[in-house]
């Protein structure tokens, strides 16, 4: 049913799964998927219990079947808070009622591949997940050794965020599977260490330029206007600027560190950045106390020494413009040189992920070749029986060829045929005609077995006779012995 050939022109129609699908729809998972599913999920499937489902037809079958399944996809919506994927999302975005669809199967008849009918499938999906509002990511699972799976998903522009070791238990043994995502509706991944450094790192920069700036634009304002200010007593005193331009360091449990810095109603955005900047890549000092390569001290801690000098100066008197600016120009070129390991840093990070790709390419090429030597083992085993009962078919002809050659040859044994053939025919014969004797004896036998029964039954019948005879002369002898008693008896009494 499933086996059918393509057509040359194929018409490649897609509609929801319905009911009726339901024996192909488990065929076509029987042939392509090594994992069994059970009856349930099938049911659900068609029935549209919890899954999404939509079915490739080919309109021009040659078989006349339609409406037979040459292909489908199955999804499932699940919320994001209990996926998976929860900790692959951008927390900012992550709410209660945030969705993600979860592609559950994907499959093509062989013959119908190679004709963007997948493609068109993961379309769909994509599609559906785009019009729910709540819907941030379709992703799905592909077991290692699928490079052609893995290799359309990357075409298809899905993310593989993940390796999960074990996923897989198919006959007896794990199988690692690959973490596959494709975002929609502004759903994005969660940024990661080096992309938090390198945005804060240019963040703080900005916000040192800007506090430089302003700090020179106050310094001729505060020369210029000088007189002025001094007339109508509205300098500022010494203590009241350290007041105003002092540091108010906001620590609200240990939830990291708030500054600001109050210069004529100037906030300075780049201190609040460098504090959270610190908190969130500095964590528990574990930067600041490791040491370089070169037992030296660590770039970060120097940085850090330098804006906590800068800062120093800052709170100082209003006359050491010249000594923060010097500051400023250390910190801001410590900052362009920290910069550089940073860059050095995402390479040698990016050559680390490449060669951990290759060396899990690597792997699923030694697990794919296992497998493949695996199975030669097995054919090379099923070989070796064939093998054997050939071997032993062979020995039991050399034995049947010895004994035939043991016999004598085929023109005597064709005499001997002969021979034995006209004695069997002279045999044939002899017996033909003792049968007939013997047919003939048979009937004279019998012939005569009748009339010595006629004899026996003639005899009996004359013994029987005579002795009915001899009774009746015996009596009438008796009769008459009786009269002569009588007589006699009559004469005496006279």
């Amino acid at each position: 049913m499933v086996k059918s050939k393509a057509v040359d022109c194929p018409i490649i129609c897609y509609r929801p799964i319905e009911p009726s699908d339901l024996e192909v729809l488990e065929q076509i998972h029987g042939n392509l998927f090594p994992i069994r599913y059970e009856s349930e999920f099938f049911h659900n499937v068609v029935n549209g219990r919890d899954i999404v489902a939509w079915a490739a037809v080919d309109h021009n079958r040659p078989d006349g079947r339609t409406d037979e399944l040459i292909g489908f996809v199955t999804a499932r919506t699940v919320l994001a808070k209990e996926s998976e994927l929860s900790d692959l999302l951008r927390h900012d975005s992550l709410t209660m009622d945030e969705t993600l669809v979860y592609i559950l199967t994907l499959g093509v008849v062989e013959s119908y591949r190679n004709l963007g009918i997948a493609s068109s499938l993961v379309q769909k999906v994509i599609k559906y997940a785009s019009s729910i509002p709540t819907c941030r990511a379709v992703y799905l699972h592909v077991i290692s050794y699928n490079s052609t799976a893995i290799k359309f998903y990357k075409k298809m522009s899905f993310k593989c965020l993940r390796r999960l070791s074990g996923f897989y238990f198919i006959n007896g043994q794990h199988y690692d599977s690959y973490l596959f995502v494709y975002y929609v509706n502004g759903g994005r991944s969660p940024c990661s260490l080096l992309e938090v450094v390198s945005f804060m790192v240019s963040y703080l920069r900005d916000g040192i330029k800007c506090v430089t700036s302003r700090l020179r634009k106050n310094e001729k304002r505060k020369v210029s206007k000088w007189p002025k200010c001094k007339e109508s007593h509205s300098l500022i005193s010494m203590a009241q600027s350290k007041r105003n331009l002092g540091l108010e360091i906001l620590r609200p449990d240990g939830n990291g560190a708030a500054l600001e810095l109050q210069n004529n109603g100037i906030t300075s955005y780049g201190f609040r950045s460098q504090f959270l900047f610190f908190s969130i890549c500095v964590p528990g000092s574990e930067l600041l106390t490791r040491t370089t390569t070169t037992r030296g001290e660590p770039p970060l801690k120097k940085l850090q020494k330098k804006f906590t000098s800068f800062v120093l100066e800052i709170e100082k008197d209003g006359s050491n413009h010249d000594d923060c600016e010097k500051l400023s120009r250390a910190f801001l070129q410590e900052l362009s040189t920290f910069e550089i390991p940073l860059l050095k840093s995402k390479a040698v990070v990016d050559a680390n992920i490449r060669e951990k790709e290759s060396f899990h390419e690597f792997k699923d090429e030694i697990n794919r070749q296992i497998l493949l030597a695996q199975d030669d083992i097995e054919d090379l085993k099923k070989q070796l029986e064939e093998s054997k009962i050939e071997r032993q078919h062979k020995e039991e002809c050399e034995a049947i060829r010895k004994l035939v050659a043991a016999q004598p040859p085929r023109s005597v044994t064709q005499k001997t045929i002969v021979v034995l053939e006209k004695e069997i025919a002279a045999l044939d014969a002899e017996n033909t005609a003792s049968s007939r004797m013997l047919e003939l004896r048979k009937k004279q036998f019998a012939l005569l077995l009748h009339v010595v029964d006629e004899l026996q039954n003639t005899i009996e019948d004359e013994q029987k006779s005579l002795m009915e005879e001899m009774r009746i002369t015996a009596e009438e002898n008796k009769i008459g012995v009786d009269d002569a008693s009588g007589g006699l008896e009559a004469m005496a009494v006279d």
